[in-house]
């Protein structure tokens, strides 16, 4: 459980204020909205990605999983690296 905030209650009654005033004009509601709704979208197709590329890790055999990691870490690990 995470620690409660150091913050008193008239720090959260002024930000609450400050962001109730920043809040009030559409056009910052219409960016945040459309901000998350990209975010969402990205996240959900990268979600299944990484759902697609975890499952054929697990089905891969451990000789084929170490010769990936070997061939896509060689750049960086090789010694002709400049």
């Amino acid at each position: 459980m995470k620690p409660r905030s150091k913050m008193g209650a008239d720090d959260r009654a002024r930000i609450s204020i400050l962001t109730t005033a920043r809040m009030a004009d559409p056009a910052v509601r219409a960016r945040i909205s459309e901000r998350t709704k990209a975010g969402m979208a990205a996240a959900s197709g990268t979600v299944a990605d990484l759902r697609l590329l975890r499952d054929a890790w697990g089905r891969a055999r451990p000789e084929a999983r170490a010769r990936f990691l070997t061939e896509i870490f060689a750049p960086a690990c090789s010694e002709e690296r400049e």
